[in-house]
């Protein structure tokens, strides 16, 4: 696109506006934390995110693979089982009403 407005005579500019770093939390403190908190679903919009939170959970996160995990797509999903998490639920995108969706059909699911 830059490349299109340039050539047409527009001066561009580049703003870094987006940057992604990894969360560290005390693994002992997160398990304990979902566990109070009694979390029973788990969102992550990305492989990325699936891998940090196993990696914050430390060697405790075999305990938390039950609950169910909400992805964005079917890739997500699959890496997210080849991680070891027993139901993963494509929510088929990442926006508010896809999530809720998937929630509802969960919630359904569950009743």
């Amino acid at each position: 696109m830059a490349e299109t407005l340039s050539s047409r005579g527009a001066v561009v500019d580049y703003i870094e506006v987006y940057s992604r770093s990894e969360s560290r939390y005390n693994s002992k403190q997160l398990a304990d934390d979902l566990k109070r908190e009694g979390i029973n679903v788990i969102s992550a919009n990305s492989v990325e995110t699936v891998k940090s939170l196993i990696a914050n959970l430390g060697s405790g996160y075999t305990e938390f693979l039950a609950i169910p995990i909400l992805v964005p797509s079917a890739r997500v999903a699959r890496e997210a089982e080849t991680l070891g998490f027993t139901y993963a639920i494509d929510c088929v995108g990442a926006d508010t009403n896809a999530v809720i969706a998937a929630l509802t059909r969960l919630a359904d699911t569950n009743t």
